[in-house]
């Protein structure tokens, strides 16, 4: 049969060689540029494809120990679809795609695009290769043509393995096979790929909607056009065609690829990760390779086609090809793969996989290896553009529908969403009728069932979201939203609940009694000098400690002797960075090997306890001197230890013969030894620039966590089901379709939250990471959850060293109309741009754009003017101070973004006094807590907190910090919210509150280490 070459186009999202149809299932198919190994790839390309590539010579074989696959062979595998093949075919590939597209920010398989590709290529290979070995085993005879050879022999001979290679490369095989820019193409989209997933932030929105208009050009550019089967007796004929109906074509794909972007980037919400200015970083360079990457997608799409189609009658040959263009890819992408290996952590993160990744890898691989050979199937009936104009359509289709069922992702209403959803519905419709037209200009034609399939699975998709879409419409919504002033009136509800329960006692007999009710034993000795105390200072707070409770029930399920073994051990090694002191006979030391630069921790910790420091027992405790915490317990180890200690609390609790603190006792040593710096410790690593997420928090997460079961690896987009367990949606001044934390504790849980695994700088690159998984009993200042250090009082807030001033304060209306924040990137290691996903590189970066883009006020303006109250908050943030934490590449990075290049900052440097002129005040995150949090809340200010790290205060704070309408009611609650916060901080947050919460703690550390701790007790 005669098979004529007409003029046709092409598109999809998915590709029949791993990447062009692997990449474009993927509905944010961005990827990188790494242009620097297109020669390599070529080269090696060249070479490694000549062992899979053997053709016969004469009589005689390249290599006598190969056994060739007959083309019959090829047939069986072909039979049982023979009938309705390519429908069957056509409905996996579309099922695929809507797996790929619902697990695409989620799946840790596209995180790691070189292990994606390499095992989605070699599955795609072999299993090929096991269905005709399957089909029969009887594989003696062979043909000619383009085979999979397979080596019988167990020892083969490398001699005449090359010697072949040499042969099939001097008679011009090789050169001429079409695998050679097929396997480069499908290697350098590959590098391309993981280039982009390192810098995803920068790339545009789902560039490989333009796939179809991508390969139409192609088509039109080709000398060779592509035809489907034809009847006997047409000619062959190549030739260039370009008409009316290509531009008509063209002009309606380039509108329906705009839509189909519009339509998606207006259903994400943007982490805010930065691309960084300078024409010449890479960063600008990944849209020039996103366009590189869907050129490559639409000639391995139309060659792979051609080579299909006109192999239609020989299958056999069509399948081997394909199977050995996927071995030889993958092996030479796991050759390319090594040449990273110079660096250990390039090893660590090629080797070391966690079990979400490896199961990610396996069954996305997989999926995508079916797709793979789906669409390679269907090849032979359907012209390249309408596969991939269906394909790509069906996966934003899918997205969107993914989306929608999301109870926390309500549907955008505005009229510009509704517009590009409407233009890329209809789009998909008119590519469908015009696709015919071009493809069957010269008189050819696919399969009309097919067709016509497509056409229906069109409308069933296109009726699946029109009805999804009233489903989830806002008004339909509404009914899960709450007003504002009703969602306050809630809160404050809440936050009266809990003040009643957590001071209830007025008498000690009350405090003991609820004391035991709560926590399921009696309180520690000299509990009655401790209720004196706060009695005496007059603490909000005399019942409800639930956060020294949760810090030490962990180390119930240690032994004393082993926590006093270990604090001893952490305060022997300086480089540990702990400082320590030491209580006997109510006398306060400093250990020694406490560095000279934090001393004035450890003299502020110790001004802190003088006070009560006569009713402590002799005992030593380890003070973490760095912002970072330290002690992350794996999650079955904590409730390990949580259960062991609950029954020795029970034990406790079953006493009835208490007993006080015995000094008559020596239970700690009092040798001072301090070893080198070069002495190790079987407990602690360092992990400083190391992501730690998935090795640190999820592992102390509940198993079925989504940080144990997913991989939010996008720095591009947020995730919003992560915003379930803390957030709500508020009916007013249209804020409903933007959720608001309404549950602060939950708001700072990682464990639901894996998307900030890569938007925070501790978590991603942090700056000092000396962590542990045993249980070590480290006081710190603050922690994220997953962490088990124990929270004590801050230093820096107790000596004030940023404090505030009442006589410098305003009210509230007398304020400027100002967001402010001034710091310094301290909250992460700048390196290998990690610095770009930074929680308050992100916030500078946001509310400069947000200052540019809105009104500003008259320059006219004086100095010190009241902003008119229905006026928006303007912004005035910025960065200032030296860039310290960064390698040198990151620091000009930082500096270009941040200061427009100069050495000096674009902003002032202000006194911290003089925040007060400011009526809202942002507190972000540091290296750990922020110490200005404190001081913001004394003030006539509105506090604005964001960031994980928890300190000794969280559960006093039950107030709620918004973003409110901007109104002349808005500001009255702004007003409201700032004076209450002042009032609440200046009643639990003083100075007398932070020696109440110590005196506590240490009387529960004093019991716990003691090795009669089931005997103490206050009776």
């Amino acid at each position: 049969m005669a098979v004529r070459r007409a003029c046709a186009s092409n598109g999809a999202v998915s590709h029949p060689s791993l990447f062009p149809l692997l990449l474009i299932l993927l509905r944010h198919g961005v990827f990188g540029s790494a242009l620097t190994f297109s020669l390599l790839s070529s080269f090696l390309t060249s070479c490694f494809l000549t062992f899979f590539s053997v053709r016969k010579r004469g009589n005689g074989r390249l290599l006598e120990d190969a056994i060739i696959l007959r083309r019959d062979l090829w047939w069986p595998m072909a039979a049982p679809l023979k009938r309705h093949g390519s429908l069957a075919a056509s409905i996996v590939l579309f099922v695929c795609t809507a797996w790929i597209t619902s697990r695409y920010n989620s799946s840790a398989a596209f995180e790691r695009p070189i292990h994606f590709s390499t095992l989605t290529l070699l599955e795609s290979g072999l299993a090929i290769a096991a269905w005709a070995k399957w089909s029969s085993p009887d594989q003696g005879a062979h043909d000619e043509g383009y085979q999979l050879a397979t080596f019988s022999s167990p020892s083969p001979h490398w001699k005449r393995r090359i010697q072949a290679s040499i042969d099939f490369v001097r008679n011009r095989h090789l050169f001429s096979s079409p695998s050679i820019p097929l396997g480069t193409a499908i290697v350098l989209r590959t590098l391309l790929f993981w280039r982009t997933i390192r810098t995803i932030h920068s790339a545009w929105e789902s560039f490989e909607t333009f796939l179809p208009v991508f390969i139409t050009l192609y088509l039109v550019a080709s000398p060779t056009a592509i035809s489907l089967q034809q009847p006997l007796g047409d000619q062959t004929r190549s030739r260039r065609c370009f008409s009316a109906a290509h531009i008509r074509y063209l002009f309606i794909a380039v509108v329906w690829a705009c839509a189909a972007r519009s339509t998606l980037a207006l259903s994400t919400q943007s982490a805010g990760a930065i691309c960084p200015p300078g024409p010449l970083r890479w960063e600008r360079q990944i849209p020039l390779a996103q366009i590189v990457t869907v050129a490559l997608d639409a000639f391995l799409l139309v060659r792979l086609s051609r080579w299909r189609q006109e192999t239609a009658e020989d299958a056999p040959q069509a399948w081997a090809f394909a199977s050995r263009l996927f071995l030889g890819s993958a092996g030479l992408l796991a050759i390319l793969a090594c040449l990273s290996f110079y660096n250990l952590r390039n090893i660590r993160w090629a080797f070391v996989l966690h079990y979400v990744a490896i199961r990610d890898l396996v069954v996305d691989s997989t999926v995508a290896s079916i797709a793979i050979l789906s669409g390679f199937y269907v090849m032979k009936d359907l012209h390249p553009s309408t596969l991939a104009m269906v394909t790509t359509a069906s996966g934003v289709y899918a997205h969107q529908i993914f989306r929608m069922l999301q109870t926390s992702a309500p549907v955008d209403d505005s009229l510009l969403y509704m517009v590009s959803g409407g233009v890329a519905i209809a789009g998909v419709g008119l590519l469908l009728r015009y696709d015919k037209d071009i493809s069957g200009m010269s008189g050819s034609g696919a399969d009309h069932r097919l067709v016509r399939f497509l056409t229906g699975w069109y409308v069933v998709l296109v009726g699946f979201l029109c009805s999804t879409y009233l489903v989830f419409y806002p008004d339909f919504a509404s009914i899960d939203t709450l007003s504002l002033p009703d969602l306050l009136s809630v809160e404050h509800a809440k936050s009266d609940t809990w003040m009643l329960q957590a001071n209830q006692s007025r008498t000690l007999d009350e405090a003991v009694r609820n004391y035991r009710v709560r926590y399921s034993m009696p309180p520690p000795p000299n509990f009655d000098k401790w209720f004196e105390y706060a009695m005496r200072n007059g603490s909000p707070i005399i019942d409800d400690f639930t956060q020294i409770n949760d810090d030490l029930l962990p180390f119930w399920g240690v032994q004393p002797e082993v926590l006093r073994q270990r604090t001893s051990h952490a305060l022997a090694l300086p480089w540990l960075g702990m400082g320590g002191l030491r209580i006997r006979g109510g006398r306060i030391d400093i250990s020694p090997g406490t560095p000279g630069s934090h001393m004035w921790m450890m003299e502020s910790m110790q001004e802190m306890i003088e006070p009560f420091a006569q009713h402590l027992p002799d005992m030593d405790f380890a003070i973490n001197l760095n912002d970072e915490c330290r002690v992350a317990i794996p999650f079955e180890d904590t409730q390990a230890l949580q259960n062991d200690g609950l029954d020795s609390r029970a034990r406790l609790l079953s006493n009835s013969a208490l007993k006080p603190f015995d000094s008559s006792r020596q239970l700690w040593p009092d040798n001072d030894t301090v070893l080198g710096p070069k002495v190790k410790s079987p407990y602690f690593a360092d992990h400083i620039r190391d992501e730690i997420y998935y090795d640190f928090v999820a592992p102390a997460c509940p198993p079925d966590s989504p940080a144990r079961s997913t991989r939010w690896w996008s720095r591009r987009e947020s995730c919003r089901d992560c915003l379930l367990p803390h957030a709500v949606r508020v009916y007013e001044n249209g804020l409903e379709n933007y959720p608001v934390v309404s549950n602060w504790t939950a708001a700072t849980d990682l464990c639901h939250q894996p998307d900030l695994a890569y938007l925070h700088g501790f978590l991603l690159s942090p700056a000092a990471a000396i962590f542990t998984k045993a249980p070590f009993p480290v006081f710190s200042q603050s922690k994220t959850s997953g962490f088990a250090d124990i929270l004590i009082p801050s230093p820096w807030n107790f000596d004030d060293k940023a404090g505030y001033d009442e006589e410098s304060d305003v009210q509230f209306e007398s304020k400027e109309n100002v967001m402010f924040w001034r710091g310094s990137a301290t909250d992460g290691y700048a390196a290998r741009g990690s610095w770009q996903s930074f929680l308050r590189a992100r916030f500078v970066a946001a509310a400069n754009m947000w200052e540019n883009a809105w009104t500003m006020p008259s320059a006219t303006a004086a100095e010190g003017d009241v902003v008119r109250s229905d006026a928006g908050p303007r912004f005035d943030v910025g960065f200032v101070g030296e860039w310290r934490k960064c390698h040198e590449g990151d620091c000009d990075a930082e500096r270009d973004t941040f200061w427009d290049g100069h050495d000096e900052p674009t902003k002032n440097k202000v006194k911290f006094q003089e925040h007060w002129k400011y009526a809202h005040l942002m507190d972000l995150d540091g290296a750990g807590f922020s110490g200005r949090f404190i001081p913001f809340l004394r003030s006539k200010s509105l506090v604005y907190r964001s960031g994980v790290f928890r300190t000794w205060l969280a559960e006093r704070l039950k107030g709620l910090l918004w973003f409110f309408g901007v109104d002349y009611e808005g500001k009255i609650r702004a007003a409201q919210i700032a004076e209450e916060g002042r009032i609440w901080a200046a009643q639990a947050l003083r100075k007398e509150d932070m020696r109440i919460y110590m005196f506590r703690l240490l009387l529960e550390w004093g019991r716990l280490v003691d090795d009669g701790r089931e005997e103490l007790g206050f009776a």
